[in-house]
């Protein structure tokens, strides 16, 4: 069984997630979280949901606030199998905190990673249970508390993949068998990424570089990056462009896949405001 969940302090702010998530028949359980204390919360809050999940159950998590469903709960499943583990984890271009750069290099230097898609992003991991828990609740909260005082909640899962990714490092079960999903085959995750690399087709994000159709897409990098101005037109790249041009994101991409749907294809004709993404774009492969 597939359990779908995130954490939130504005169940209205979810509305994105789950009315696209209700369009692919996909129900998303928000664990409530009456005040917002940091981003340790979706740990706790996860950590506590897991008590009444059995071992063997799947369990998939997003952030609530600036991520889209576009898959239904077979294609997940589906995905998640066919890379022969217990959990995985999102991934993106951008290594946060910066700080782990050299420890990425060295765990990953044996490892044959199919894309550019090498650190993790904390905002999407699926896996069972048992292995999840096994994630959360790796450290005691005051050891948690100090790895996410750094970074917050993406160190923390960064730190636990870090540790436990070679797979000399799995012995026996004991410890879950990790992947990172750099096809963005379940999670894509955009920070960094350059529009003109996904399409919409009948009604899904389609990235014709990875040639992927991701089940979720994650607006990560920045708290401009949610329901907010994220877009603007041809003068993207101009960081004196009028700021009444720009789109709200994730609006816009529904209105693309809606599109696609009614249409067969919608072209991606936006791009990334200049100010909003430092450093640039980056390459996928």
């Amino acid at each position: 069984m597939l359990h779908v969940l995130t954490v939130a302090d504005s169940v209205e702010r979810c509305r994105y997630l789950t009315e696209t998530a209700a369009q692919c028949g996909v129900d998303v359980q928000v664990a409530h979280v009456p005040v917002w204390r940091g981003y340790t919360d979706k740990i706790y809050a996860m950590a506590s949901v897991l008590d009444f999940i059995p071992d063997d159950d799947v369990v998939l998590f997003v952030d609530a606030y600036d991520v889209l469903c576009m898959a239904g709960s077979e294609e997940i499943l589906d995905k998640f199998r066919g890379y022969g583990c217990d959990l995985v984890l999102s991934s993106e271009l951008n290594c946060y905190p910066a700080e782990n750069a050299a420890e990425y290099d060295r765990v990953q230097r044996d490892m044959a990673l199919p894309t550019r898609y090498r650190y993790v992003n904390s905002g999407g991991y699926i896996g069972y249970a048992w292995a999840v828990r096994h994630m959360l609740c790796w450290k005691p909260a005051w050891e948690m508390e100090a790895i996410s005082a750094l970074g917050g909640d993406q160190n923390y899962v960064s730190q636990y993949y870090l540790t436990f990714a070679r797979p000399q490092d799995v012995i026996d079960g004991r410890i879950p068998l990790i992947r990172m999903d750099c096809a963005q085959l379940l999670f894509q995750s955009l920070y960094k990424v350059h529009l003109s690399c996904l399409v919409f087709l009948q009604g899904r994000v389609y990235n014709h570089i990875l040639k992927s159709y991701p089940c979720f897409v994650h607006f990560n990098g920045s708290r401009d990056y949610n329901e907010e101005v994220i877009y603007c037109g041809p003068d993207a790249f101009n960081k004196d462009c009028d700021k009444e041009t720009w789109v709200p994101a994730m609006p816009l991409f529904i209105r693309k896949m809606n599109e696609s749907r009614e249409f067969g294809n919608a072209g991606m004709d936006y791009r990334w405001p200049a100010c909003g993404v430092s450093g640039g774009m980056l390459p996928q492969i």
